[in-house]
């Protein structure tokens, strides 16, 4: 089964609140392992989007606030340092 809109909204919200992929699948009532991919298997941002997170995290914008205007979690933007 397809994950929802709504289902995506919630894993991005369980993310930007540090919890566990296996805490979010629960309250989805989900395998871990469909959060994991749903996380872990799609490029989030473009090489160039990348680049300019990057910069600003170099310039003194902490990560929670790039991740949140770019639209992707704290967690997904820790990754790409």
């Amino acid at each position: 089964m397809t994950l929802t809109l709504v289902d995506c909204e919630e894993i991005s919200r369980g993310l930007i609140a540090e919890r566990s992929l296996r805490s979010i699948a629960r309250h989805l009532g989900r395998a871990a392992s469909t959060i994991s991919r749903e996380v872990w298997g799609k490029p989030k941002l473009s090489d160039h989007q990348k680049q300019k997170a990057l910069e600003r995290l170099q310039a003194g914008v902490s990560a929670r606030e790039i991740g949140r205007d770019m639209g992707i979690s704290h967690p997904t933007f820790s990754r790409l340092r």
